[in-house]
This record gives structure tokens, C-alpha cells and sequence, in this order.
């Protein structure tokens, strides 16, 4: 993306989040949006990433029931995940690393 809207998503986050060792915001281009998750842990943490209703107005973005998620680091799909303000996303990050996924609507 060279050019577009960032949201920070850290304030949103509550339990099954630690905001000292791992960091999630959202990207949107005209065409694209991308969900970066990072784990800055030395150990694998099953997290779960919470998307605030203002997030979705200021990106103009829609939110989703379902959709498609595509990493574009590893190629790996992540098919039926939420991406909406009722559930958070729930992803296990190994150690030291992270995703960058691109939100796919399901059709």
C-alpha cells in the first residue's frame, strides 16, 4: 500500500491481548485492507485482536461477519474469520513474528 489510511488498534485491546509484547493495527488503500499483527514475545501466544466500531467509520471500511484472510508473508488463508466489531479476530503468532493479512470479502 503506498498510500492510504493506518488505525492503530491498541487501545481497543483487552483480555487475550498483552499490549507490552505484541502490537496490531489495520491499513486501508482504495482497493486494499491489510490487518498487521506482531508478537514481540519470545514465546508462541494465541491472541485475539479486537476491532472498535470507530476503526471501521474512519477507514470506511465495512464490516464483515465472515471474510477471507490471506497472509502475505506466508501465503497461509485463513478462511471464515470474523472481521467485524462483535468478535475478535483470534490468531497464534509464533515467537518473534507476525502477519501481515489482506482482508478478502467473502462473496
Amino acid at each position: 500500500i503506498t498510500e492510504g489510511k493506518m488505525f492503530d488498534l491498541e487501545y481497543a485491546q483487552a483480555e487475550g491481548f498483552n499490549k507490552h509484547e505484541q502490537y496490531a493495527y489495520l491499513r486501508k488503500s482504495e482497493n486494499e485492507t491489510l490487518l498487521m499483527v506482531l508478537n514481540f514475545d519470545d514465546r508462541q501466544v494465541d491472541v485475539q485482536v479486537r476491532i472498535p466500531a470507530d476503526a471501521f467509520v474512519y477507514l470506511g471500511q465495512e464490516e464483515m461477519c465472515r471474510c477471507t484472510m490471506t497472509d502475505l508473508l506466508t501465503d497461509t488463508v485463513y478462511e471464515g474469520m470474523p472481521f467485524n466489531t462483535a468478535e475478535p479476530v483470534r490468531l497464534t503468532l509464533p515467537a518473534w513474528k507476525g502477519v501481515v493479512l489482506k482482508v478478502i470479502k467473502n462473496k
